[in-house]
């Protein structure tokens, strides 16, 4: 044997064990927090809310799965597919609380007549073949609580994964501002585009950079995807006043609810809180009476300190008190206890990829108007 093949052959073996004691020491090394939760075993039946993407399959042939959301009359939502897998190709249709068709395809936009439960029922295309998919839901107006607040001159990076999902933003305009809504691409193999609606659903621009003539006031919704639905993209989202009341005016107060749920609050004692992959999941207990007939359906958020993570702040030479790790939006029948899963921020995933595997931090639950009704200190589980 050479002298330079005894020198290679060292110089892999030292690379190896290298390799190797980094992934022990950090796990976390290399992987890819993806989004997106599995559907219910066959036969598919499952309880889906806005802002959720779900991993499922067609298995066998002429399969069938449904899913069920609450919406309310007048809502715009958004309903899309996409293919991670197989020789077919997914498709949907929507149902009202009647059983009336309202829309279909393989991504849509699907303004509700009926306030109540609607199903989703997804099949292959021609149902000749299998295909395993991603099915997304997401409210486009009134804005869905779970999208994520950005101002004029606001620079914000978050990304599209896994294949299908969709992120949505909210902010506000005046009516006949003209604004600049642009995407760029951070990473990834896929490219990112944008949708804008009005506050009523109505489409008003579109594209990777575009200049949009607002004819409304109020809150819009911006939804960003990937351009085909086939990969994943990691993006930075831009908006900018050219013209009009740049800042826009604050909106006006929302009419306050006929009956605030303060009923929601965590059950105890699950303490710490489980969190996996790209998702958490905080057991809450509903206080209402059985024979008042409505849910608790408030807005969760899980936050963590910052000393605990020690991430500081770009826009601040100190760190926050506390940072936002999670949220999700409660829908508990009244007087039971429900698992509800909430999703991780961009900045909670990152926190993941840190390898912290126990964090202390506080869950807030807020009504409808925004307000804050509990707040409960616990600690955090990562596995």
């Amino acid at each position: 044997m050479t002298r330079a093949i005894r020198y290679k052959r060292v110089c892999h073996s030292l690379l190896l064990r290298y390799c190797l004691g980094v992934m022990l020491l950090f796990p976390s090394v290399g992987k890819t927090v993806v989004e997106g939760i599995p559907c219910t075993p066959e036969p598919t039946s499952m309880i889906v809310n806005y802002g959720d993407l779900v991993n499922c399959q067609i298995d066998p042939v002429s399969d069938l799965d449904g899913f069920r959301f609450s919406g309310a009359a007048g809502e715009a939502v958004r309903v899309q597919t996409a293919k991670l897998g197989g020789p077919g190709f997914s498709s949907f249709e929507v149902f009202g609380p009647d059983g009336t068709l309202i829309c279909f395809g393989g991504s849509t936009n699907c303004q509700l007549a009926q306030g109540g439960a609607h199903t989703i029922l997804v099949s292959e295309g021609f149902n000749d073949a299998i295909v395993n998919y991603a099915l997304a839901l997401e409210r486009i107006a009134p804005p869905s609580l779970a999208a994520r607040p950005i101002d004029y001159s606001q620079v914000l990076s978050d990304e599209i994964n896994g294949v299908g999902d969709i992120d949505a933003f909210v902010f506000t305009g005046g009516a006949n501002d003209l604004v600049r809504v642009q995407t760029s691409k951070l990473g990834g193999p896929g490219f990112s585009s944008f949708e804008v609606f009005g506050p009523d659903g109505t489409l008003i621009c579109f594209g990777g950079s575009t200049n949009c003539q607002l004819t409304q006031g109020g809150a819009h919704t911006i939804l960003v995807s990937e351009g085909f639905n086939d990969a994943t993209v990691i993006y930075s989202l831009t908006l900018e006043c050219i013209v009009g009341v740049c800042p826009a005016p604050p909106p006006p107060p929302p009419a306050p609810p006929p009956a605030p749920p303060f009923e929601a609050e965590p059950a105890t004692p699950q303490n710490p809180i489980p969190c996996r992959g790209s998702r958490c999941r905080v057991p809450i207990i509903c206080n209402l009476q059985p024979d008042e007939g409505t849910p608790c359906v408030n807005r969760i958020r899980l936050l963590v300190r910052a000393s605990s993570v020690r991430m500081s702040d770009a826009t601040s030479t100190r760190a926050p008190r506390m940072i936002r790790f999670a949220f999700g939006v409660a829908n508990v029948p009244p007087s039971e206890i429900k698992n509800v899963k909430l999703r991780l921020t961009s900045t909670g995933r990152r926190i993941v990829k840190m390898g912290k595997r126990r964090l202390r931090g506080v869950i807030e639950i807020r009504n409808t108007p925004g307000d804050l009704i509990d707040s409960t200190p616990v600690r955090i589980r990562i596995r």
